[in-house]
């Protein structure tokens, strides 16, 4: 249901909206620009879609998913699995070793 409109014009302000990863529960936090008829849905809305355009997030109704977690991506199993934040990027760290790693020799 759409709020009724009001006279005169919309009151926009910042809003620090959160958005996280549905499979690995990583959070990101900005500030947007919304207005004060906007619905929470479609507060997050924004938020979602900058995710998805800017930061590498699939952000569909199946789910939010982070760049490391997203659809289709290859994922950790099992026990010993965790996330870490890495010198470059967010990175699995699975029994020790990152994702990438084969040896016990790769170096970040």
């Amino acid at each position: 249901m759409m709020p009724r409109a009001r006279p005169g014009p919309l009151t926009t302000f910042p809003l620090s909206i959160v958005v996280f990863c549905d499979r690995c529960g990583v959070e990101v936090e900005h500030d947007y620009v919304v207005h004060d008829l906007m619905t929470r849905e479609q507060r997050l809305d924004v938020a979602r879609e900058h995710m998805a355009r800017n930061e590498g997030w699939s952000c569909t109704a199946e789910g939010d998913y982070c760049p490391v977690c997203e659809p289709g991506r290859r994922r950790p199993a099992g026990p010993g699995a965790r996330r870490e934040q890495g010198r470059m990027t967010d990175m699995w760290i699975i029994n020790g070793r990152c994702e990438e790693c084969v040896t016990d020799e790769h170096a970040h």
